[in-house]
């Protein structure tokens, strides 16, 4: 079961990386809730991740934080880290490092998710004044 899930998220994960830039944005939908991961201040300000590989316990990942903004409007003051949620409480990843690539695009190196379960990719940015925080869920399995 779990060979087949990694399998089916890297095809996944692979063909929007390949297609991406080719087809109108479409709001994001991550494969364990179907939830859109758009800012709870205005529905049109989305955040979607790119992974260059598969998340897994122990190994870094690399991926791509894509802002998607109505009206070609640019973000700015990005800032990124990730975060697990626990009962009592939570526990911060390790800094992670970022680089824009172009306009509302930021590579995301050295990001550790060190244990099992459902980790935050944590995103800050303004749009104008508004102030936006949009979380991503990651599981991370065995």
């Amino acid at each position: 079961m779990l060979k087949t899930l990694f399998v089916l998220s890297f095809v996944f994960v692979s063909n929007m990386a390949i297609a991406h830039d080719k087809h109108p944005p479409a709001p994001p939908t991550p494969p364990a809730k179907g939830e859109k991961n758009c800012s709870v201040k205005d529905e049109n300000v989305c955040v979607h991740l790119h992974f260059a590989h598969p998340p897994q316990l122990r190994t870094e990942s690399v991926f791509i934080v894509h802002i998607e903004l109505p009206n070609e409007q640019v973000a700015q003051d990005f800032d990124v880290n990730i975060y697990m949620e626990m009962k009592g409480g939570g526990h911060p990843g390790a800094p992670v490092e970022f680089v824009q690539t172009k306009p509302n695009h930021y590579k995301v190196d050295n990001a550790w998710f060190r244990m099992l379960g459902t980790w935050l990719v944590r995103t800050y940015f303004k749009v104008g004044n508004v102030e936006h925080q949009i979380n991503v869920p990651v599981l991370i399995e065995e």
